[in-house]
């Protein structure tokens, strides 16, 4: 039987997605929220600056004849505590911190430099003003500049570790509960029609369509519990610190249309277009497939149309790839675009919202994060922001 998912027109290019919030006047706040290696720049371009001040002021002092053992010392001590701060800024590359958790040790670097090197500054303003000799300010402002540095970025990389796992151990406390309230309820409805079935073909004698009808019934509710069953372990893998999730980069197009054109068959009087990018692959794994037949299964069950129409479309913009499921329901509750956005869970199980908890956590554990928009003229637009392989 062919397929009736259609392949549309190429649509416009989203608008990066900013993650925060807040908006900073002339700055895309999310965009520096999300960039990698902004946090270490600025460790880094902190370091070389007083490196750079260590370095010009032992060259200052060369004409003026006082080299010796003190200028000498002062000069390897200046850059050493640079090199020390530069080596902190490398090892946060190296390290598994996301984005905004590098932002915040970049933020102590600044603050504890700014704070140190502030009380030096006021400590010698105090004293001209008193008349008192200083003896050579700009050694000792770099000195406890590049130490308060130093400090700051220890102290933030200690924060942001200790504040990660303090959120991690929350959140799945949350979600194990979750959890288990779905799986209470999905395997015990499921249970429920197995064991009434079974009961059925008990009876004698059982008119062969009642039998046909309840072996039929017995095998989707038996496929429908093995399916929660894998959902529920990539789900706890992926809130696992090494929970074993690999990802590798795949296909969208070649991966996903399959899958669009299966749930298209199950639905004849649904819709599906699509418009996916070809040699286009997103760093995930063989779970994405799972993630967004979700999302337009969602699009199409929810929906009040006689004819419910779902568009899967992608663009890559900057190393992104923005996939967006877009439908012409009623739109999404708001307390279910929460739970898929914010937190899955806070969906009532009975209201199927493992299926939002489940999207949510694996979009997160591929380095993506979603948002929902309004469709134009009606429905939902659920954007998947992921990192393109």
């Amino acid at each position: 039987m062919p397929s009736r998912v259609q392949v549309a027109g190429v649509g416009e290019r989203d608008d990066e997605p900013v993650p925060w919030t807040e908006r900073i006047p002339g700055v895309d706040v999310g965009r520096v929220a999300s960039a990698p290696r902004g946090g270490p720049t600025v460790v880094a371009g902190t370091a070389l600056g007083t490196l750079a001040v260590s370095v010009w002021n032992f060259k200052r002092q060369l004409p003026a004849g006082t080299l010796g053992l003190g200028p000498v010392l002062a000069a390897a001590l200046g850059i050493s505590l640079s090199l020390l701060l530069l080596s902190l800024a490398v090892r946060i590359v190296r390290s598994d911190l996301p984005p905004r958790k590098r932002w915040l040790v970049a933020g102590g670097t600044v603050g504890g430099g700014v704070l140190a090197g502030a009380l030096i500054f006021l400590t010698a303003a105090i004293r001209l003003a008193d008349g008192q000799p200083v003896g050579d300010p700009l050694f000792v402002l770099v000195m406890n500049t590049a130490a308060g540095a130093i400090a700051g970025t220890l102290v933030g990389v200690l924060y942001a570790r200790e504040s990660r796992q303090a959120a991690r151990a929350s959140r799945a406390r949350s979600h194990l509960a979750f959890i288990n309230g779905v799986i209470s309820h999905d395997v015990r409805n499921g249970l429920a029609v197995i064991r009434a079935r079974a009961e059925l073909l008990q009876g004698d004698p059982t008119p062969e369509s009642r039998v046909d009808e309840s072996v039929e019934a017995i095998l989707e509710q038996g496929e429908t519990l093995e399916g929660l069953v894998d959902r529920t372990h990539a789900t706890i893998a992926a809130l696992e610190e090494d929970g074993g999730i690999t990802l590798s980069p795949v296909d969208l197009r070649g991966t996903l249309e399959p899958r669009l054109e299966s749930i298209d068959a199950s639905f004849p009087a649904a819709r599906i277009l699509t418009d996916l990018p070809a040699d286009v692959s997103v760093r995930a794994n063989d779970l994405l497939v799972d993630v967004v037949g979700n999302l337009v299964t969602n699009g199409i069950e929810h929906n009040d149309r006689e004819e419910p129409t779902v568009r899967v479309s992608a663009t890559v913009t900057d190393g992104r790839v923005r996939l967006r499921v877009a439908d012409d329901g009623p739109g999404i509750p708001a307390a279910v675009r929460d739970a898929l956005t914010e937190g899955g869970g806070r969906t009532d199980p009975e209201t199927g919202g493992f299926g939002l908890f489940f999207v949510r956590a694996m979009v997160a554990e591929y380095g993506g994060h979603i948002r929902v928009e309004d469709n134009q003229p009606r429905g939902s637009v659920v954007v998947l922001d992921l990192e393109r392989a």
